[in-house]
């Protein structure tokens, strides 16, 4: 697993306590290249930031500067990710069943 991962899970982990960060597509499968871009999934209730895209701004502002890699991000609340999960078709239901869990709060 590239060490960037661990980076950006923590940075995240420790600033915003989300309850999941699940890393899906090709480096969850272990079909990444050295071009491949990393795939998140933050599961993150944030009453101060209601809106899923002012969060993943959010997100990536955290970053550290030395994080050079193309992140696809994808932010949604609890209810949201678990209304999506329901449906077996949906992009969600998928990354859920193939994704990597990479933390989950224990509350």
């Amino acid at each position: 697993m590239r060490p960037e991962i661990s980076i950006i899970c923590e940075t995240w982990v420790r600033a915003v306590h989300p309850q999941k960060i699940i890393l899906f597509g090709s480096h969850a499968t272990g079909d990444a290249g050295r071009e491949s871009d990393l795939d998140f999934l933050v599961i993150w209730e944030n009453a101060l930031m209601p809106s899923n895209r002012q969060k993943s701004i959010h997100l990536r502002r955290l970053l550290p500067r030395n994080v050079h890699v193309p992140i696809d991000l994808i932010v949604m609340t609890p209810e949201q990710y678990q209304e999506a999960t329901t449906d077996t078709r949906t992009f969600t239901s998928q990354i859920s069943r193939q994704g990597k869990v990479l933390y989950e709060s224990l509350s």
